[in-house]
């Protein structure tokens, strides 16, 4: 097709825009009111008692102090066997060494009230998942959603050299609602919605989506018709008399191109041996090194339990489940095959190495406020139950979890007073559902960091206390560590102390504001810096700060409120009745000794909030089972809390009929929303379906107050997991394995078996003719064990040329040219067993990427003829053209793939003499690049034959990619054209529009037309296909659509023959601000 113009005609208005481009839409709108519903540098992190302050050049957190190798993945030597009695214990009154005080130095003892930073907002957030609208005052979500990382083998889950962390997408707002009514307390979570690009709105759909149009840009050629419109397509025409077919090079003319191909060429013994070829063929196999561990285990081993559940299995899961989370580059064994390095560009844009840590829930994002507060939670939790742990032989795991998350603090902390918070922008982020593997590919992955005049005193108090409280428990273990540890503690401490603001804390918002403010952190890393030094200024601060926290007794311990955990603290090393009455008067309210109490689901859950019900429940039973062991509790007390923790315990786990924790239990979750686990690689939650993979340990959102439940991925309220949700819940599991003890699974990992092809090759014959094939082929990675982009892939198609040969002929004189290429380049054709005439053409993809991150991203089509200008070919006897037929889309497998050289799908035959040999090179393009002039087989084009603008520099390998979009906008709605390619010689043209309402009421789609105006030229068959539309709504909503489809009229116009009438049968409605996306392809029967 020489010269296809298109044009989107709105009748709502006649637009002329800068770019001569008219874009328009017919709309009937039926209009609805719509309710406004320190400053010291350092080259080394080396520890220096006598100073304080934190210094780092490089911040690469390598030093022998802060990581060990790569398969020193627990975070202590391979030989060393670590027992509980080396974990560290707190300073308290009782048990001080003075020997082993640690002046506090660098503590601010001068204000200690409020500096003006009163607490204002007490409404809690809870981080929503994909929480990406402002602020709302009754918004209390928080959905999490976490990508997961890579784990560590056998004893190994710890952190290496090369340790990076990352996080997920815990990101609703919790606040408090005045009106909350289920609990008769003041707070709830509302979340906002996860889009989770679940509606894969930016890409085109499969087989031929690929192939968009050549849209030639006449921007000269003004169309002076009665809309004064101007042609979108159509410019650029210069190009197109130089492609293949009609250029000076082997011209096909004369050649029939109906036929099958498979004409017989009298393959007659020509004297060459044709010997049956052995066929090798690729198979599945795993990239990642697991040792010997499966996710089924080898038997059970350890001491067996006397309670309702095995919560030594559950203990040992919700402890992997943190190694999926893990982000950067993990360490050489690890316990999980789909699990890869992720993330290990982050902190560049700073200079800096910010690698490692968690990513926070089903999301890429690395938050450090939910992140060190679950690093708090899981380090408390192995200084009282260390022996818990030892017996259960997860305690290596244990230590190895907690300094993958303090590596990564210390590397956030480059200097005194300046931490870096956040990696990776959250909406961005929220916008597309794709493994933390190929994040990269897709997005920048900014970091943002509080400083002295832009503080954030909340995560930095919250950081301190996890890097104090590892302190303590490295103390006997590696003392360096320990040290370094707490010099970051105290360092963070005191700048979060001095400056006592959350004013720079903003790239958060929306996912994890600081509501409850930031005193309560500076009580709870106060304690905590208490205990890990003796120093008494340490304690005194802790309470001060405490009487200026709130004291809701009816919320939870979670990220943004730990005052509580504060109190617990003060209360054991003070003994004060001031914090026992405030612990008791919470865990009254918890456990029904108070008559105002918590409500209670029918089957037993103490229900707070539908965010996250569960995680709130959890960890207030374990901060119910520490103070009952405290010796503070009064024993009338004792038996209730007891009762309450282990209920909820219990609740989680299955009592209610069903387990809430993914890989374990009876009809456990098996689709949380996590998409990593869920394994997409076409940017789409719901595909494929069910998930891919298991996310051991995770213990989801939870029920509401009635006990509904809903397993499904798209669910982030109910079923979205986070680190935050699984921290009190794997303190609670020591302490019940410490009184009922349970069994833990032998050679246990996320190892899974890999029983599908990750990458593949799939098409058929796009034309063949007496003397050519030209071949369709979409080269395919979805992979997910782990994710990733192919490395220096490369397809091949082999052929038997016999009968070229029987003829006189060569493989020398074969043709190979190129017609679309959406990536790749031709290598050309090269010897494979020249005794027997067999040869392969090459297609090389060196430099491209294709990876599973969307329809666009993970296949890619190629189109290449092969051609015998000597008139002989058959089809019959290539080793590759076994399974294709016409304009099929079956799986190629006498094709081959290959990365770095090894066979990863297909087949081959066996290897001869000169395999690899190069025979023909490269490959020229049978069609025009768009700015066109043509090469090497193809002939040569005219270059400036039209009114568009195309400069010719064509190239001879392959048709470029070029993607045209018009804009145009009224006051009514605003829309935008994005075409996939602009290859002329395709015989479709594919592309999304994009309709924006601007108006102030909703639009009914089926008032809604879309006329799109381009030239069929010579009245051949025509069709359409609606791959994918959706409304992508203002607040992040998903609305998936169905009854989209075009019928074809013709029309009178200087620039179009022929209207495409786009239509809606969809009963829904398009909101203010919201956005209809409708990718779509118009086929041609011979568009070539």
């Amino acid at each position: 097709m020489k010269n296809k113009k298109i044009i989107i005609y709105i009748v709502a208005a006649v637009l002329v825009l800068g770019l001569g481009i008219f874009v328009g839409i017919k709309i009937s709108k039926s209009v609805e009111d719509k309710e406004n519903d320190g400053n010291i540098k350092l080259a080394d992190n080396s520890v220096n008692d006598a100073d304080t302050a934190v210094k780092s050049d490089n911040n690469t957190s390598n030093s022998s102090n802060t990581n060990k190798t790569d398969a020193d993945a627990n975070g202590i030597d391979d030989n060393t066997e670590v027992k509980a009695s080396d974990i560290g214990q707190p300073i308290m009154p009782g048990n001080k060494n003075t020997d082993e005080t640690i002046s506090a130095g660098d503590n601010d003892s001068s204000s200690l009230g409020n500096d003006g930073d009163s607490k204002s907002d007490t409404s809690k957030n809870s981080g929503s998942e994909d929480n990406t609208g402002s602020k709302n005052e009754d918004n209390s979500g928080k959905s999490s959603d976490a990508g997961s990382t890579g784990t560590t083998s056998g004893d190994n889950s710890g952190i290496g050299n090369n340790n990076t962390g990352s996080v997920n997408d815990n990101d609703g707002n919790s606040s408090k609602n005045d009106d909350s009514a289920v609990n008769g307390n003041d707070k709830s979570e509302t979340g906002k919605v996860d889009t989770g690009s679940d509606n894969n709105s930016n890409d085109t759909g499969s087989g031929d989506s690929d192939n968009a149009k050549d849209i030639n840009n006449n921007t000269g050629n003004n169309d002076n018709d009665s809309n004064n419109n101007t042609d979108i397509g159509s410019g650029n025409n210069a190009g197109n008399s130089g492609s293949g077919n009609s250029g000076t090079g082997n011209s096909d003319a004369g050649n029939s191109e109906t036929g099958s191909g498979n004409s017989d060429s009298g393959n007659s013994d020509d004297g060459t041996i044709n010997k049956p070829q052995e066929v090798i063929i690729a198979k599945p196999v795993s990239v990642i090194n697991t040792g010997n561990l499966t996710e089924k285990g080898n038997g059970y081993e350890g001491t067996k339990g006397t309670g309702k559940y095995n919560y030594g299995e559950a203990l040992q899961k919700s402890l992997l489940f943190y190694e999926l989370q893990r982000s950067g580059k993990l360490p050489e064994k690890v316990r999980c095959n789909w699990r890869g390095d992720s993330g290990l560009s982050d902190g560049k844009d700073n200079g800096l190495d910010l690698t490692g840590g968690w990513y926070d829930a089903g999301d890429n994002v690395k938050f450090n406020l939910p992140m060190s507060y679950t690093s708090s939670m899981l380090g408390w939790s192995i200084i009282e139950d260390a022996k818990a742990y030892e017996e259960s032989g997860q305690l290596s795991y244990a230590l190895g979890n907690i300094k993958w998350a303090n590596d990564y603090f210390i590397k956030c902390h480059p200097e005194d007073e300046v931490y870096y918070y956040q990696v990776g922008d959250g909406n961005q982020d929220h916008s597309y559902w794709g493994a933390a593997e190929t994040v990269e590919y897709r997005m920048s992955r900014p970091s943002y960091k509080v400083t002295k005049s832009s503080p954030g005193s909340a995560v930095c108090g919250e950081t301190a206390a996890s890097l104090a409280i590892c302190s303590i428990v490295y103390k006997n273990i590696d003392k360096s560590y320990s040290d370094l540890c707490l010099k970051h503690a105290k360092s963070l401490y005191k700048f979060a102390r001095d400056t006592k603001s959350d004013a720079g804390y903003t790239a958060a918002n929306g996912f994890y504001n600081s509501w409850s403010g930031f005193y309560d952190e500076l009580a709870w890393s106060g304690a905590w810096l208490y205990c890990a030094t003796g120093d008494e200024t340490y304690i005194t601060n802790a309470e001060a700060d405490y009487k200026n926290a709130g004291h809701d007794y009816d919320w939870a311990m979670c990220w943004d409120d730990v005052h509580i955990g504060a109190a617990v603290m003060l209360a054991k090393i003070t003994e004060k009745d001031t914090y026992k009455n405030d612990v008791e008067q919470h865990l009254d309210w918890w456990s029904k000794v108070s008559s105002n109490h918590i409500t209670y689901s029918p089957k037993g859950l103490a229900w707070l909030d539908s965010w996250g019900s569960l995680r709130y429940a959890t960890t207030t039973s374990f901060i119910a089972l520490s103070y009952v062991e405290s010796g503070l509790c009064p024993s009338s007390k004792e038996k209730a809390y007891t009762d309450f923790a282990e209920s909820q315990a219990n609740y989680a786990l299955g009592s209610s009929g069903r387990s809430y924790v993914v890989g374990f239990g009876e009809n456990a979750p098996k689709n949380p929303h996590h998409r990593t686990a869920q394994g997409s690689y076409c940017d789409n939650m719901n595909e494929p379906n069910p998930a891919r993979h298991t996310l051991y340990g995770a213990l989801v959102g939870g029920p509401d107050a009635n006990d509904g439940y809903n397993d499904v991925v798209s669910d982030y309220n109910k079923n979205e997991v986070a680190c935050d949700y699984n921290a009190g819940f794997t303190g609670l599991l020591a302490k019940m394995y410490k009184k009922y003890h349970g069994q833990t699974l032998k050679d246990f990992g996320a190892v899974e078996k890999v029983n599908t092809d990750e990458f593949y090759v799939q098409g058929g014959i796009n034309v063949d003719g007496t003397d050519f094939i030209e071949i369709k082929a979409l080269i395919c990675n979805v992979s997910a064990w782990p994710a990733r982009g192919g490395e220096k892939l490369e397809y091949r198609y082999y052929v038997d040329l016999s009968e070229v040969y029987k003829a006189g002929g060569s493989a020398s004189d074969i043709a190979v040219t190129t017609n679309y290429m959406a990536a790749g380049k031709s290598a050309g054709l090269k010897a494979w067993d020249e005794d027997n005439h067999i040869y392969y053409l090459s297609v090389d993809f060196s430099d491209s990427v294709i990876y599973p991150g969307g329809q666009s991203q993970y296949k890619k089509e190629i189109q290449v003829r092969l051609r015998n200008p000597n008139g002989t070919w058959d089809n019959s006897n290539d080793p590759s053209f076994k399974g294709m037929t016409k304009g099929g889309d079956s799986l190629l497998t006498g094709s081959a793939l290959y990365e770095n050289g090894q066979l990863i799908f297909g087949s081959e035959p066996a290897k001869g003499k000169n395999a690899g040999k190069t025979v023909v090179s490269g490959g020229g393009s049978s069609s025009g690049n768009g700015n066109n002039s043509g090469s090497g087989n193809s002939g040569s084009g005219s270059g400036n034959n039209g009114s568009g603008s195309g400069n010719n520099s064509g190239t001879g390998n392959g048709s470029s990619t070029v993607e045209v979009i018009g804009t145009a906008k009224n006051e009514s709605v605003s829309v935008s054209v994005e075409y996939d390619n602009t290859s002329s010689s395709s015989s479709s043209i594919s592309g999304r529009v994009n309709i924006v309402n601007n108006s102030d009421g909703t639009i009914a789609l089926k008032d809604l037309k879309i006329l799109f105006y381009f030239t069929n030229e010579d009245g051949k068959q025509l069709s359409f296909d609606c791959y994918h539309t959706c409304i992508n709504g203002a607040s992040g909503s998903y609305t998936q659509l169905n009854g989209c489809s075009g019928t074809f009229s013709e029309t009178k116009g200087k620039n179009a023959d022929t209207v495409c009438e786009i239509t809606y049968s969809d009963t829904n409605t398009l909101g203010v601000g919201d956005t209809l996306a409708c990718n779509f392809a118009i086929h041609h029967t011979d568009w070539s």
